[in-house]
């Protein structure tokens, strides 16, 4: 009983829409499977590099307080700066019409 609580916690922080899901279904919507798929690939592949990272022992960096500063202000500006180029997309799409696709079937979508 214990092993399945364990599952179903898994599955619970696991489930909510992150960026990655997001950007993947954004190119998914827009370019097809392909696209969606690559950007998932290319999440995995950076996932895997940090693994790879913290296994060589790069987390004994934050024990500075500079690069964890560094690293909580760099965060932050790259937060903000794409919160403003999402919000100025979407801007332009709804001023040009750029965000309605009415000519292509949703099968023409998962294409190669």
């Amino acid at each position: 009983m214990v092993f399945l609580s364990y599952i179903m916690l898994g599955i619970s922080l696991a489930a909510p829409i992150g960026p990655v899901n997001t950007a993947q279904v954004e190119k998914g919507i827009k370019g097809g499977f392909m696209n969606s798929w690559a950007v998932g690939l290319g999440a995995m592949a950076a996932d895997a590099l940090y693994m790879f990272a913290v296994f060589l022992g790069v987390s004994r960096f934050l024990e500075y307080e500079v690069v964890t500063v560094f690293l909580w202000l760099f965060g932050c500006f790259v937060l903000i700066y794409t919160g403003f180029e999402s919000i100025m997309k979407v801007k332009k799409e709804v001023q040009t019409g750029l965000g309605v696709r009415s000519n292509e079937s949703p099968r023409q979508s998962l294409d190669f």
